[in-house]
């Protein structure tokens, strides 16, 4: 009997330590030590096991690290490789602000906003996209100003951001929609503090741009290319749905934009359509709605 109960006391005592064995061996595994080389990733602590151990896991931060074309690389790509590059360095990261280049203000009102710029402010880019084997404007504008770093919108939507030295910052925006193949919509000029919607309660259809120039500074710029770089008596330009000069107002609680359409008996350009969207999101010159949300940490810093 003696012997029996010595048997089965020693058959547990072994079952027991196997149990424990294999219960460390799994605890060494959880709770190791994890050596990583931390490249842009974001380390995260996860308690989800029942001895309440903390697992080291790695969630890839969407910090593009695609090292930047020349100029001569850009120029080289196809139309679909503009676009896969693009997708690629492009910054998805939500909590991380865009590396956005500054330039001294000579080169901002040349090339960025005055006459020397690729593309006109207040004009739909809608009017000019090509498709098929046709010019891509992205191509161009990553060629011309090849440190551009884009953001890429959880909507499929991307923006490149351009600044000066004085604050203000130019935004341009491109899409899946059209496989990123052309900039789309209206680009974004923004200087100094964002206004509300309530500021412009004034403005309605048959005011001027001048009215809209006594409560918004900003459109200075638009200002001066309307009336003195580009030709505003041309029909082309006046009356016309598709190349019709706009004001864009990225505000506090929305996206607020004019189209003059007419000229006045004292030759000023007359507000002929107003649109605005509190969800920042409006439809271009063809009919697709356009989401002109900016990320807030990359909207220039008012002191």
């Amino acid at each position: 009997m003696k012997k029996t109960k010595l048997i089965m006391i020693s058959f547990m005592l072994a079952l027991i330590l196997a149990s424990c064995g294999d219960t460390w061996k799994t605890q060494e595994n959880i709770s190791g030590e994890v050596n990583v080389k931390n490249d842009g990733e974001r380390l995260e602590t996860i308690d989800n096991t029942p001895t309440g151990v903390p697992i080291v896991t790695i969630t890839p931060t969407l910090t593009p690290t695609i090292q930047p074309l020349s100029q001569e690389e850009i120029l080289s790509l196809s139309l679909s490789e503009v676009a896969d590059y693009v997708r690629k360095s492009a910054l998805s990261d939500e909590c991380i602000a865009l590396e956005v280049k500054v330039y001294d203000d000579e080169f901002w009102e040349e090339r960025l906003v005055g006459k020397g710029r690729p593309y006109h402010i207040g004009v739909d880019f809608g009017a000019f996209e090509r498709s098929g084997r046709g010019t891509s404007l992205v191509q161009t504008f990553l060629y011309m100003y090849p440190e551009t770093k884009a953001r890429k919108m959880p909507n499929g939507m991307y923006y490149m951001a351009y600044a000066s030295e004085s604050g203000g910052r130019v935004y341009y925006f491109a899409s899946e929609e059209n496989d990123l193949r052309a900039l789309i919509g209206l680009p974004v000029l923004i200087c100094g503090k964002l206004k509300k919607y309530s500021d412009f309660e004034s403005i309605s259809l048959g005011c001027t741009l001048d009215d809209v120039l006594a409560i918004d500074s900003t459109i200075e710029d638009y200002y001066d290319l309307f009336y003195h770089r580009m030709y505003i008596k041309d029909s082309m330009w006046v009356a016309t749905n598709v190349l019709r000069y706009t004001t864009v107002h990225y505000l506090e609680d929305g996206i607020l934009v004019y189209g003059y359409g007419a000229l006045n008996d004292s030759g000023k350009l007359v507000i002929t359509e107003i649109k605005y969207s509190p969800e920042y999101t409006l439809q271009d010159c063809r009919g697709r709605d356009i989401v002109y949300k900016i990320n807030p940490l990359d909207l220039p810093s008012v002191e």
